[in-house]
């Protein structure tokens, strides 16, 4: 009796081990929106980010009139939200923003092509009613182990930089 109950918890615990041990390897196998990215020609990470520090002034014309429609064009030209937020964690220096928004593009072009689309000036008016904001684009580093020039994209304007050692 003693071996049937001693069998029985090997087998269940080789069981939990295999588990556990399929489970992460699973982990690590990238998403199917990953593939599809990579297989469209995108890149997982961005490589420009446009980064806005917002004070909202009048939330409910921002919920209302602002915000859905600046969505729509920062998708429409391609950009995809890497943090909406006001959870942030002041660190040093002068005091965090109220809240902010990190967008991630491909390309300086889209950016451009968003920032001059005619749907995105018309919203220029209502954003500075509704928000105080500070607004810049900023190239990313490149990934860990690829020299600066892997960055260069057809589309990019200017010269991909290495980043600072520091």
């Amino acid at each position: 009796m003693n071996q049937h109950i001693a069998l029985s918890l090997a087998v269940l615990a080789g069981a939990v081990i295999g588990g556990v041990a399929v489970g992460g390897l699973n982990a690590q196998t990238p998403s199917p929106g990953a593939q599809s990215a990579q297989s469209q020609g995108t890149t997982q990470r961005p490589r420009y980010f446009v980064i806005t520090e917002q004070e909202i002034t009048d939330q409910q014309r921002y919920s209302s009139e602002y915000a859905p429609k600046v969505t729509k064009t920062i998708l429409d030209h391609q950009g995809r939200f890497v943090v909406r937020n006001d959870q942030i964690t002041h660190l040093a220096g002068d005091p965090a923003p109220k809240r902010i928004v990190i967008l991630g593009f491909d390309t300086m072009d889209q950016i451009q092509r968003w920032q001059n689309s005619e749907d995105y000036k018309e919203l220029r008016p209502i954003r500075d009613q509704v928000m105080k904001l500070k607004q810049f684009a900023v190239q990313t580093c490149p990934p860990s182990g690829q020299p600066a020039q892997a960055q260069a994209q057809p589309g990019a304007t200017g010269q991909p930089q290495a980043c600072p050692g520091n």
